[in-house]
């Protein structure tokens, strides 16, 4: 009976997951622009129900071949038992072309990409980071300071990326 909707439900687990990992890219990339204060904040807040479903389809399209990936069988000879049911690899699986898809393409776009993306949006934000550490130093410093409220933006900015608060700086 499990066998039933075993392939359905991984199906939609695995396109659950990289959907997720793309909302969670997109979400990263808005929090970035709104530290940077970029124009493309507004872009991105105006769009965010067409980037969840773009999101949602970076899911559903590499893993849609999914069901054709496993076979169920069945063993007559195991009847009422729980080797009724066997899994075995689609006949897809075998062919040439397919392994480059589901090697090549479906780990690039579902995993490294993903990972690429958010580890370069870090690395810019330390960058960010060290920037205004320097900047609120010289501020307090007295040398090159800017006005009182120049300083305390750049203070709140530096805790929401440290996730602190700013009276803490």
């Amino acid at each position: 009976m499990w066998m039933s909707y075993m392939i359905p439900m991984l199906t939609i687990s695995h396109i659950a997951q990289t959907a997720s990992v793309y909302l969670i890219v997109f979400a990263a990339v808005e929090r970035f622009c709104i530290t940077l204060n970029t124009r493309a904040v507004q872009l991105l807040q105006r769009n965010r129900c067409l980037l969840a479903t773009v999101a949602v389809m970076c899911g559903v399209f590499p893993k849609s071949t999914i069901p054709l990936e496993i076979q169920i069988t069945y063993n007559e000879t195991c009847f009422g038992h729980f080797n009724e049911f066997g899994l075995m690899p689609g006949k897809i699986v075998h062919a040439h072309l397919y392994e480059y898809w589901r090697l090549w393409f479906r780990n690039i776009f579902t995993i490294v990409f993903p990972f690429l993306v958010l580890f370069m949006l870090n690395l810019l934000l330390c960058g960010v980071e060290v920037r205004l550490r320097q900047a609120v130093a010289t501020g307090a410093n007295g040398a090159v300071m800017g006005d009182k409220q120049n300083v305390r933006q750049k203070k709140a900015t530096l805790a929401k990326i440290q996730g602190r608060p700013a009276e803490i700086l």
